[in-house]
C-alpha cells in the first residue's frame, strides 16, 4: 500500500485540475495516467440486459485502449470492470473505504485482479469500513478520473446520478444507455436522456466522443467505422449541477464555410439515417420466427460485434425483435 499527496509527481493529473480533491490517495497497485478513460456506473441490482451492456461497453473499450473507472460495487460497476480486466485491459477501482478492506466481499476476485492489473484506490486512511457517508463523496474521483461518464440502468434516486452531477460541474461528457419505458432500472438513464446526455447506441459512440475530446488520443477502429464528418452533432452533458442539461454540438464546419448550420445537420442526419436502415434491414433480413444466434448474425452481415449488439438492442427496444435465451434472436 502506497500513500499519495496531492504535491507528490505521481499524484493524478486529472485530480489535481479540480479543486475539492484529497489531499492524500492511499493506493493498491497502479494508479491512472493521462491515457483515455471512462467511468462506467450503474444500478448495483443490475438486470440480464444492464449486466450484457455493461459486459459489452467493458469490454469492446478495453479492447481499443480505453481505461475502465469505476467503484467496484455489485453490479454495473463490477461487471464492466470483469470485462475490461478479461480483456486484458486496464481499470481502476475506486473505494468508499480503506484500500485494504474488500467491499462487497462478493468481489474479491474483482478485487485481487484490479490490484494485480490496474489499481484500487481510495481517499480513506487504511482499515475504514464502508460507511454510507463515504460513497457520495468517492463519486467525486469517479467522475473527476473519467474523460466520460456512462451509466448503464439507474433508478431515478440512485447513487450513480450523484456521480453524474459531479461529472456536470467538472464538465465532463455525460452517456446514458437507454431502457425500456416504464422499467424503473432504466428510469434514471431515460430520464438523463431526456435532459440532454448523449445516447450510448454501442461503445463506438464513446469512442467518437473520446476523439473529440481527446484530440491526443488516436484509435484505429473508431477511424475505420466512423468517417471524417466533423459536423454530425454529439450530445455532451455540460450543465451546472442542478440545472437542466444541454446539449453541445460538435464544432460545425459548415459555419466555416458561411453555410447555416441547420443545413448542415439536415443533411447529414439524412445520410446517417439511410446507413442506419440500410443496415438494421440487413439484420432484420437474418432473423426469423427460430431463434438466431449472434455468431450467426455475425457470420452472415459481415458486422463487428460492437455494431451488431447496438443494432440489435435497438430493435429489442423497438419491439421489433426479441432475445430468446442467450443470444438467440427472433423476429417479432
Amino acid at each position: 500500500m502506497r500513500e499519495i499527496h496531492r504535491d507528490d509527481e505521481d499524484y493524478p493529473e486529472k485530480l489535481r485540475r479540480y479543486k475539492g480533491m484529497p489531499e492524500t490517495l492511499y493506493v493498491e497497485g497502479k494508479l491512472p495516467g493521462n491515457e483515455p478513460t471512462v467511468a462506467i456506473i450503474g444500478a448495483r441490482r443490475c438486470s440480464a440486459y444492464g449486466k450484457r451492456m455493461a459486459n459489452l461497453f467493458g469490454s469492446e473499450l478495453a479492447k481499443a485502449g480505453i481505461t475502465v473507472i469505476s467503484g467496484m460495487a455489485a453490479g454495473i460497476d463490477g461487471q464492466a470492470q470483469r470485462a475490461a480486466l478479461s480483456e486484458d485491459g486496464l481499470s481502476y477501482g475506486v473505494l468508499g473505504s480503506g484500500v485494504d478492506i474488500c467491499y462487497p466481499t462478493s468481489n474479491r476476485g474483482l478485487y485481487t485482479d484490479l490490484i494485480k492489473k490496474g489499481g484500487i484506490l481510495s481517499e480513506q486512511p487504511p482499515g475504514s469500513p464502508p460507511l454510507a457517508q463515504f460513497f457520495p463523496a468517492r463519486n467525486r474521483i469517479i467522475s473527476a478520473l473519467a474523460d466520460v461518464v456512462l451509466v448503464i440502468e439507474a433508478r431515478k434516486r440512485s447513487g450513480s446520478l450523484i456521480t453524474v452531477e459531479f461529472a456536470l460541474e467538472q464538465g465532463k461528457s455525460v452517456f446514458a444507455v437507454p431502457g425500456r419505458i416504464g422499467d424503473l432500472l432504466s428510469d434514471g438513464c431515460n430520464e438523463l436522456i431526456y435532459d440532454g446526455a448523449g445516447i450510448a447506441v454501442s461503445p463506438q459512440t464513446i469512442m467518437d466522443e473520446l476523439r473529440r475530446i481527446r484530440p491526443d488520443w488516436y484509435n484505429p477502429v473508431s477511424e475505420e467505422v466512423t468517417s471524417d464528418t466533423t459536423c454530425l452533432p454529439i450530445c455532451r452533458a455540460t450543465a451546472n449541477k442542478g440545472q437542466k442539461m444541454k446539449h453541445t454540438a460538435r464544432e460545425n464546419v459548415g459555419t466555416k464555410h458561411g453555410v447555416p448550420d441547420h443545413f448542415i445537420y439536415e443533411e447529414t442526419a439524412h445520410i446517417q439515417m439511410t446507413w442506419r436502415d440500410i443496415s438494421f434491414e440487413n439484420v432484420m433480413k437474418c432473423l426469423s420466427d427460430d431463434p438466431v444466434s449472434l455468431d450467426e448474425l455475425l457470420a452472415k452481415t459481415g458486422m463487428e460485434s460492437a455494431e451488431i449488439t447496438g443494432i440489435l438492442t435497438d430493435l429489442i427496444l423497438e419491439n421489433k425483435i426479441e432475445e430468446r435465451g442467450s443470444q438467440q434472436y427472433v423476429r417479432l
